[in-house]
């Protein structure tokens, strides 16, 4: 039982002392010869590297997640105007298809009144008449005489030539 405490003392003061793997130490390619405190600087050194990687691994999942945080409240914004503009499709929709229904309405009592039906066929055939007697007659429909219409000028009458001589 000695001996095994001894070789654990030699092991532990060979793996202290930078001894290489070939003596039962920890050393390995590049280490040999380098003491307790440069491989524990070299450590810290790595554990230093570790944790700046680290620490810009955290401010950049910090800054993805304020990203997706506005562009959420901004999809937000925009399913809410979506939303909006249905809504506002939905009324123009409605009016305009009232709209229709009423001009139809109007078209369909428009023109199944009798009344105006009637005066439009009466003014027709009023017309037929008047282009037909101004056709087969000649006259004009203006409202004065046709002889009238033929004078350019003023009228002229004649002057006598007789006129009395006066003497002194």
């Amino acid at each position: 039982m000695y001996l095994r405490t001894v070789q654990e003392q030699q092991s532990r003061s060979s793996l202290l002392s930078g001894s290489s793997a070939a003596e039962g130490g920890l050393g390995s390619k590049g280490m040999k010869g380098k003491g307790n405190d440069t491989l524990l600087d070299g450590a810290n050194k790595i554990q230093d590297l570790t944790m700046a990687s680290v620490n810009r691994t955290a401010a950049m999942i910090a800054e993805s997640q304020e990203l997706g945080q506005s562009t959420i409240e901004n999809l937000k914004d925009q399913a809410a105007q979506i939303a909006d503009i249905n809504t506002e499709i939905t009324v123009i929709d409605s009016n305009l298809k009232r709209a229709e229904k009423l001009i139809t309405s109007f078209t369909r009592r428009m023109a199944t009144d009798k009344i105006i039906q009637g005066f439009a066929a009466l003014n027709i055939v009023v017309m037929i008449v008047l282009i037909g007697y101004v056709l087969i007659t000649g006259k004009s429909l203006g409202g004065g005489d046709s002889e009238d219409a033929d004078t350019v000028g003023p009228v002229l009458t004649p002057m006598p030539t007789d006129f009395p001589t006066q003497s002194p």
